[in-house]
């Protein structure tokens, strides 16, 4: 139970199992509100009360004022319509009874009416000293047109149990049949939605899972919810930029290791020369020993940028921000790599504004280096007789420095790579 996808299928489950639970109970209040067994036997009692004020004989029989001949009337009618039969005055008092209990009581005093009419009441009571209710129907009597005298009443017990006899003969089979059936459907239907909130996770975890073991080829289909194709589209990327990473540090290895390989060879050579005595004059030996220097410090500076870019990895390279006269900074880098121009029959030159000044904001010793860099390369690549020129200006409100060589410049392929 631990996967997105069993929480969320398991989430799912119960919400609808709440549901049916709050729809079976909501159902069964209105059933103990409006039973519909006791609307039933509400409308038998109209029935049969019309039933029998239909008839032309009962109107002038129930309008007899001789007590004993009405009461053994009701109890024929009690026994005919199965329901007992009570006469009462217009104030609720009781003058007859099928049953005699009720004789010289008031009926309407404690009874709960439903429904109230000049022609018509019905309601409910509850005798004395008794828990069953009564159900009652009651059809006005008149001696008169004006008002009515009497009210006939035909009654019978509530049904008991009215809501566990009607869901179980009627309503339990269906309402199981139903819900077992919504039940289905909806756990179904709530697999298939967890599945696809939870397959897109999956996925990128998995890849996720591939990058660690080191297989960065990874690429997420865009699918499933917004949220999910988002995270999809940032792993991507991240991806992209991971492999990149990774393939910048391999050449940037094999670069190391190439450029490494040279002065090492040429000072393993060398000072192999000078042991086993193939360098024995002093002119050779001078000349050896410099090439051993010479390749030591370009050992040195390789090192010295290496640490400086390791140092940029871990972010703890910071750079200051101090005013900089970058025509001055630029003259001093001229300067300083003229004696490698003149040995090598390069012409160097400065092309900056001679009145007026470049001031900018930045970091002396990291320019310096950045120039040094890029005039180094231009005459590494520079035939003899060739020309190195540095230009500095103003260009659109900013101040623009370029280097140009007459070497054969960069190819194609690597200009992609000019800023690794």
């Amino acid at each position: 139970m631990k996967s997105l996808h069993s929480r969320l299928l398991l989430s799912y489950v119960l919400v609808i199992l709440v549901c049916l639970a709050v729809v079976g109970l909501a159902m069964g209040l209105l059933l103990a509100r409006r039973p519909l067994p006791e609307q039933q036997a509400y409308r038998d009692l109209e029935n049969k009360s019309r039933w029998v004020l239909f008839r032309p004989e009962m109107s002038g029989f129930l309008q007899d004022q001789s007590g004993q001949r009405v009461t053994q009337g009701l109890q024929r009618l009690a026994d005919i319509l199965k329901v007992r039969v009570i006469l009462i005055e217009e104030d609720g008092r009781v003058i007859a009874d099928s049953q005699g209990a009720l004789l010289g009581h008031n009926l309407l005093e404690g009874a709960r009416l439903d429904q109230q009419s000049p022609d018509m009441i019905r309601g409910s009571y509850r005798p004395a000293g008794v828990l069953q209710r009564w159900l009652f129907v009651g059809q006005a009597i008149s001696a008169s047109p004006a008002s009515p005298a009497r009210w006939f009443v035909v009654a019978q017990p509530a049904p008991r149990l009215a809501i566990f006899e009607l869901f179980g003969e009627h309503l339990l089979g269906p309402l199981v049949q139903a819900g077992a059936l919504g039940l289905i459907l909806s756990v179904l239907l709530a697999w298939l939605i967890s599945r696809s909130v939870a397959r897109p996770i999956q996925r990128t975890a998995d890849a996720a899972r591939a990058m660690a073991q080191g297989n960065y080829d990874q690429q997420l289909p865009l699918s499933g919810p917004a949220e999910a194709q988002e995270l999809a589209l940032s792993f991507n990327r991240m991806a992209q930029q991971v492999k990149a990473s990774q393939q910048a540090q391999r050449d940037f290895s094999a670069n190391v290791s190439h450029d490494l390989k040279t002065p090492l060879t040429s000072i393993q050579g060398f000072s192999q020369a000078i042991l086993d005595g193939t360098a024995a004059d002093p002119e050779a030996t001078h000349r050896a020993a410099k090439i051993i220097h010479d390749e030591a410090g370009r050992m040195r500076r390789m090192v010295d940028d290496l640490l400086l870019l390791a140092r940029m990895d871990a972010g703890e390279l910071r750079l200051e921000r101090r005013p900089v006269e970058l025509t001055q900074l630029l003259a001093s880098c001229v300067a300083r790599l003229e004696p490698s121009a003149q040995g090598a029959g390069i012409t160097l030159s400065l092309d900056a504004p001679s009145e007026g000044k470049l001031p900018i904001t930045g970091d002396g010793d990291r320019l310096v280096q950045l120039f040094s860099n890029l005039l180094d390369n231009a005459l590494k690549h520079t035939p003899a007789a060739g020309r190195v020129t540095v230009t500095a200006g103003k260009s659109d409100g900013q101040i623009v420095v370029a280097v140009a060589d007459t070497g054969p410049g960069i190819p194609p392929d690597q200009l992609s790579r000019i800023f690794e």
